[in-house]
């Protein structure tokens, strides 16, 4: 990984910039040239006008910094989800090995490197159909109820560790993502995030036959998304809804019929979303009859 000062020189050399035409609010040609060599640090509110000077996000700085590739977190996670949709217990394992080696010996449960290794074991005795680890998971749990704002990190490893949770916890703290994240939901990702995990969590509890859970988690989470900015996720959300109506044969209006939705897509030139919704009804209308 560069350094802060590697970095901010590599994208201010890319802009064609000099130091003297990022000198403002305060931060000095001389004290960026020292930044940039590595001679001296910088504190946020210089760090942020930099970043504003350059035209430059958060992200797309780290982005940078970690040589165009994801944080280390992104990826365990993006090579744990490969290894379990291949069932590559190898795979997990050596995530499983990587991230016990990180994780420090006293007070392990204050490092993230603990709920990515509790996570990867809870995966693989998944796999292989053994019981969960729950001295780990009541750990787990413990984290994320003790978190009063939840981040990107806390959302993506209940995203990813929903299964392990019965239906009632999986509700409650669903709502609790929520509610703990609401506060970021103007920034870039979070939404679709959000949406992301509401949909996850009603998909499972929908196939795990808990209609009522399903239902209500759903009412009382709709008015917190945007649907005018349609994602994936949110299609699946109105999707998951017209499910349960049907199944429970509803009175109450319900804007779409399954096939409506999967048509939809499909005239939207959505085709991988449409094969992937009337895959879903079929198995679903199977294990329903």
């Amino acid at each position: 990984m560069k350094t802060i000062g590697e970095t901010l020189r590599q994208i201010r050399k890319s802009k064609g910039l000099k130091l003297k035409d990022l000198a403002i609010n305060g931060v000095s040609a001389t004290f960026i040239s020292k930044v940039e060599r590595n001679e001296s640090n910088i504190g946020l509110n210089k760090f942020e006008a930099l970043l504003n000077g350059l035209h430059v996000s958060y992200d797309e700085f780290k982005y940078l910094q970690n040589n165009y590739s994801q944080n280390s977190q992104e990826e365990f996670l993006e090579k744990l989800n490969n290894f379990v949709i291949d069932e590559n217990l190898y795979g997990i394992q050596r995530l499983y090995e990587d991230e016990k080696v990180l994780t420090p010996e006293n007070s392990p449960e204050k490092s993230s490197h603990f709920y990515n290794m509790t996570l990867a074991l809870c995966l693989m005795r998944k796999i292989q159909g053994k019981r969960l680890p729950q001295k780990d998971t009541k750990l787990l749990v413990k984290y994320l109820l003790s978190i009063d704002s939840w981040g990107v990190y806390e959302l993506r490893l209940f995203n990813n560790a929903m299964f392990i949770f019965d239906h009632a916890s999986l509700m409650a703290l669903t709502q609790i993502a929520i509610d703990r994240s609401k506060y970021y939901l103007q920034l870039p990702g979070y939404s679709d995030l959000l949406s992301s995990i509401l949909s996850n969590a009603i998909e499972l509890l929908i196939e795990n036959h808990e209609l009522e859970f399903a239902k209500k988690l759903l009412s009382q989470n709709e008015g917190n998304l945007d649907f005018e900015k349609i994602t994936q996720s949110k299609i699946k959300i109105i999707f998951l809804a017209a499910l349960i109506a049907e199944k429970q044969r509803s009175q109450s209006p319900v804007p779409s019929s399954p096939e409506a939705i999967i048509a939809a897509c499909y005239s939207l030139k959505a085709v991988n979303w449409s094969n992937e919704l009337n895959k879903y009804l079929q198995d679903w209308r199977k294990t329903t009859k």
